[in-house]
């Protein structure tokens, strides 16, 4: 993070692969800046090359890079928007039923097709989601949704009005060609808590939104990466005095 040229000036900014062509994405509000992967390696940290979403009202929030030429976010307004970095025409789609800060979450874009997963943070909610230059189709799978409210203060900032018994939903995530894995919480969250932000839990589903498989760790982790080559996990854990460490896992 920092004020010069190309520097990353988000708090948590959103980063996706293009694994076909090689590509590192990082969403820098409506700034997008694309690395190679190579030049990362040997130390790059110059961007190839840089694009501007300039949207009239708001901008792609928790932004990824969406295969052929697509990046997918959410908008102000809407539950899904697609920008065609190309010919720089958006297509949104789907209404909220809570509101853009109750319904946030993370994208992961397939690594070869057309397709994206929408894992919710505050609901055990999953989008599964299919994209075209002109349509978004999506299949909902919802366990369990937030009672929490969304506001507009007299600012005109939006706000979380937190309900009984809130907690979270899936922390992290990541995906192969047939997999979504992801870390599940389902704890509630106390004030000062971290507990809510850890989780031994893996739940697995291919790509139809179908479980398949549960994982449980033997240490609490707050984020996960898969190798689809070494079928290995890895995972950021954190053990009871706050010191973290990162571990592997060979899947089977």
């Amino acid at each position: 993070k920092g004020k010069g040229p190309n520097e990353v000036t988000s708090i948590i900014p959103p980063f996706s692969i293009d694994k076909k062509n090689k590509k590192v994405y990082v969403a820098n509000g409506n700034t997008h800046y694309v690395y190679d992967v190579d030049s990362l390696k040997k130390g790059g940290d110059i961007p190839e090359s840089t694009f501007n979403i300039s949207l009239p009202d708001g901008r792609l929030r928790f932004s990824t890079y969406a295969n052929d030429g697509y990046i997918l976010g959410a908008l102000d307004n809407k539950r899904f928007g697609i920008f065609n970095i190309n010919n720089e025409k958006l297509l949104s789609k789907y209404e909220y039923s809570g509101g853009l800060l109750v319904e946030q979450g993370s994208f992961l874009n397939h690594p070869s097709e057309m397709k994206a997963v929408y894992l919710q943070n505050y609901s055990a909610a999953m989008a599964l989601l299919e994209y075209s230059s002109n349509d978004i189709e999506m299949q909902e799978n919802i366990w369990w949704k937030t009672n929490n409210k969304q506001e507009k203060l007299s600012n005109g900032n939006l706000s979380i009005v937190a309900g009984p018994n809130q907690r979270l939903g899936f922390l992290d995530s990541t995906v192969s060609d047939k997999y979504i894995y992801t870390l599940y919480s389902g704890k509630p969250i106390g004030y000062g808590d971290k507990l809510a932000y850890l989780s031994k839990t893996v739940f697995v589903f291919n790509w139809d939104g179908e479980p398949v498989k549960t994982y449980i760790l033997d240490k609490n982790v707050h984020s996960i990466a898969y190798d689809e080559n070494l079928n290995i996990l890895y995972a950021g854990a954190e053990d009871d005095n706050g010191e973290l460490s990162l571990v592997k896992y060979e899947l089977k």
